[in-house]
């Protein structure tokens, strides 16, 4: 009996031996590795001292320069005319404060309202009551309260777009709020005079009577001058596969951040991992890297980038382009998927040979990131996103604390062999 327990004994202890070899090996895989780096990265960008990556305090050109750093320590080189940046000069509206009293409290911009990003400065004291209740006010002090589950979608989408975004404020309208399922954030590049406040729906119920309200806030519409990031891997042909992603996001307004840790710290994190990765190698085509500004506003940095080439855009073999990437829990969805299926049933075979994510789903052509202009311009391109997980977006929420990125290393490999295959 004490010889058999010996054996057994030796035998569980070679079996842990194995486990603890295995478990090492894995640890160092190449993906694991990055993704340790990524989450610094994440967690720089998303950071207070970036400001959201907007225009308040130069945080979209802190994070251009820290992106810029990260290149020159990859070991890539720059790929416009020389220099990493394409420097562009575009218009945007600065909301620089606002506040809000709602029955004499004070509300807290990003958490229990905000506004609309085309809004001019405003100072207005009044009452707001049910847009069913409301009728033309000669006074201009009296706002409607429009709530989104009581409209239909066309309804809400006149009040909450379109009519923020009219150059001409109707006489009988001073300003309107809005209450959204969910409080959404945005950027614009001009000033409306209408002031659109979004309450949020937790603030205001929808069998409300009246509110007292205070509104003031503060604008300005400028010209600024933002830049792409351009860099490169010079490969065995002069063949192309371009990489983009978007690194600026929506800013700061009082002592409110929206960090963009998913949207689209996340994107840029994958691109300067992939870019450190091939890096090491030589790759057999060459590996462009593009990290654009401005998305946010209209995918202004994009549209710049196909305007003003510095390669050939008939020598890009595809292109991909990832925005929102810090998930993945229900695999990833990858728009053009369908408009290049050849290219989409290599993707899902890579990820169904090498079991990496739950699923590689395809949609059609969707113009909402930077692959659109290039797409436009017949660049065979995907625009690749995470599916599941935290549903944080354009909000306060959005931190690195709050983004686990656990499939991170899964879908960086994805890449990485779709790109080998290409």
């Amino acid at each position: 009996m004490q010889i058999l327990g010996g054996k057994v004994a030796n035998q569980i202890s070679g079996a842990a031996i194995v486990l603890l070899i295995f478990t090492f090996l894995l640890q160092c895989s190449p993906y694991k590795q990055a993704a340790t780096k990524a989450h610094q990265h994440v967690q720089v960008l998303a950071s207070e001292s970036f400001h959201g990556r907007g225009y308040q305090y130069d945080g979209h050109l802190l994070a251009s320069q820290y992106i810029q750093q990260q290149l020159r320590k990859n070991g890539l080189s720059p790929a416009f005319n020389g220099s990493y940046t394409q420097p562009f000069e575009h218009s945007v509206n600065i909301l620089d404060s606002a506040f809000l009293l709602w029955d004499s409290k004070p509300l807290i911009f990003g958490t229990d309202f905000l506004l609309h990003p085309s809004a001019a400065s405003h100072h207005i004291i009044g009452k707001a009551i049910p847009l069913e209740s409301y009728t033309p006010s000669s006074t201009r002090t009296v706002l409607p309260v429009a709530f989104e589950a009581n409209l239909s979608k066309d309804q809400w989408e006149n009040l909450s777009y379109a009519l923020p975004q009219i150059k001409q404020t109707p006489d009988d309208l001073a300003g309107i709020f809005l209450v959204p399922k969910k409080l959404n954030h945005g950027i614009s590049t001009s000033q409306s005079p209408l002031p659109a406040v979004f309450l949020s729906p937790e603030l205001v119920k929808s069998n409300f009577t009246e509110h007292a309200f205070s509104l003031r806030s503060y604008s300005r519409e400028e010209k600024v001058t933002s830049e792409n990031i351009w860099a490169e891997i010079r490969g065995k042909s002069d063949s192309v596969i371009l990489f983009t992603a978007h690194y600026d996001h929506l800013g700061q307004v009082n002592q409110a951040i929206f960090p963009g840790a998913n949207d689209n710290a996340s994107g840029v994190s994958m691109l300067l991992s992939l870019s450190k990765y091939f890096a090491k190698k030589k790759p057999e085509k060459t590996l462009v890297f593009l990290f654009t500004s401005a998305e946010e506003l209209g995918l202004l940095g994009s549209v710049e980038a196909t305007r003003n080439m510095p390669i050939d855009l008939g020598k890009i073999k595809f292109l991909i382009n990832l925005d929102i990437l810090g998930t993945g829990d229900d695999g990833v969805m990858v728009v053009n998927g369908s408009v290049y299926p050849e290219q989409f049933n290599n993707l899902q075979q890579i990820n169904e040979d090498k079991k990496l994510l739950k699923e590689v789903r395809a949609r059609g052509e969707a113009c909402i990131s930077d692959h659109c202009p290039f797409h436009m311009q017949e660049v065979p391109s995907f625009y690749i996103y995470t599916l599941g997980g935290v549903a944080h977006y354009h909000d306060v929420h959005d931190t690195h604390a709050n983004l686990n990125m656990s499939y991170f290393p899964q879908i960086m490999e994805l890449l990485v062999r779709f790109v080998e295959s290409l």
